[in-house]
């Protein structure tokens, strides 16, 4: 369906601990920036280290980004923070419950979890080009999304059964055939053995082996590539660090896992949720009480004057109004466009604009979607905006 929301940030309610941790940490960034150029720094030990990792996986959100303000200033390095913040998102990838990406009725999948160590190699590749205080702020942005997705992971249980399992299995065979649990027990088998120049090797194998059509849609070909870039260039950095292995560890298993390309499903049904249920995409990243669009009013229907392209004549058509201020107040940045519905939508004012996608689609209970958001517009006119993918028409101009 053509209905589609991109979260927010800076209005989602979820994230006020965060920005409040953020503005508290803002008076102090000079002063932990000034320690670095005096050459006053220090790594963090075992200790510090450990502890940090585990607020930001398993602990309160306020409590891990109040720890990296005050290892900032007690003279611990931002590398030396980066380094565990890495460590951290690895350890998030391992436990990335694999059935969530399988799930069509909920947002979040793998790309979403592979951001954030992604962002965290981005950061400690910033740290080292720009020499400024406000490059600290980075430091807390990636703590705080490494925790934010924490309800992605995996049951412990489920996890301790994996733990510390190894395999002589071949490597590149467990990915190709999508056996995740293999794959990371081959490699980490594998990293306790190799030479650096083995290591090297299996890097242009699973390139080699994502250039040959390991996914199918550029998005997620693009992500293989991107992830297996960053893994290995820590990797090769950090060296003897304990962050070494698990960065390899998390790729593999992004790369090993059956990954659901095809979001069809996933549209339609948060397009079915959200015009026909007033409720928003399910995010398990996202939840938060007394803010769910079920409790908020739908975004107004504006009245027009339109015509017919077969009739000639004028009447009334309903369009759905999607004004800023409604989206800031549940914190969803909202728009629709037409995508392929029978009535073209490069007229706004056309009432033939109605969804009525060629390939009939149904809600839960059987009734045709089609039908069921005219009811919802308004006897009088169609739903100008909402479309649905698949066969019918050709729409070139979206008519918002």
């Amino acid at each position: 369906m053509g209905v589609i929301g991109m979260a927010r940030d800076e209005e989602i309610p979820t994230h006020s601990g965060f920005r409040k941790a953020l503005a508290a940490a803002e008076p102090d960034l000079a002063s932990w920036w000034e320690l670095s150029v005096a050459g006053s720094l220090r790594s963090l030990d075992d200790a510090e280290r450990g502890a940090l990792v585990r607020e930001i996986l398993d602990g309160k959100e306020a409590v891990a980004l109040e720890e990296v303000g005050r290892l900032l200033g007690d003279g611990v390095s931002p590398e030396s923070l980066i380094t565990a913040i890495l460590g951290a998102a690895a350890e998030r990838l391992l436990r990335f419950d694999i059935a969530i990406d399988l799930d069509p009725a909920i947002q979040e999948g793998w790309l979403d979890v592979t951001h954030v160590f992604t962002f965290a190699d981005a950061v400690s590749k910033t740290l080292t080009r720009y020499r400024e205080p406000g490059v600290l702020r980075l430091l807390f942005h990636a703590a705080h999304f490494v925790h934010r997705m924490g309800p992605l992971d995996e049951s412990a249980i489920a996890r301790q059964r994996r733990l510390g399992v190894s395999s002589s299995t071949n490597l590149v065979e467990s990915v190709r055939t999508r056996d995740p649990e293999t794959a990371v027990a081959s490699a980490r088998f594998f990293l306790e053995r190799a030479s650096a120049a083995e290591k090297t090797k299996l890097r242009e194998d699973l390139e080699d082996l994502i250039l040959a059509d390991h996914g199918n849609r550029a998005i997620f070909v693009a992500h293989y590539i991107k992830m297996l870039r960053a893994a290995f260039e820590q990797h090769d950095k950090l060296g003897q660090d304990p962050a070494a292995e698990p960065v390899v560890l998390a790729t593999i298993r992004f790369l090993a896992s059956p990954i659901y390309e095809r979001g069809l499903a996933s549209l339609t049904n948060d397009a079915i949720r959200f015009v026909l249920h007033n409720t928003t995409p399910r995010r398990l990243t996202q939840q938060w009480s007394g803010h769910t669009a079920r409790s908020i009013k739908s975004p107004p229907l504006r009245t027009q004057r339109g015509w017919s392209k077969t009739t000639g004549k004028r009447h009334d058509v309903h369009v759905v109004l999607q004004p800023w201020d409604w989206m800031r107040s549940v914190g969803l940045a909202m728009s629709t466009r037409t995508t392929g519905a029978t009535g073209c939508g490069c007229r706004p004012n056309d009432p033939s604009n109605t969804v009525e996608p060629s390939n009939t689609i149904t809600t839960a209970n059987g009734e045709p979607v089609a039908r069921a958001l005219r009811a919802r517009a308004g006897a009088k006119g169609g739903l100008v905006g909402v479309g649905a993918r698949g066969g019918g028409g050709q729409c070139k101009q979206p008519p918002f």
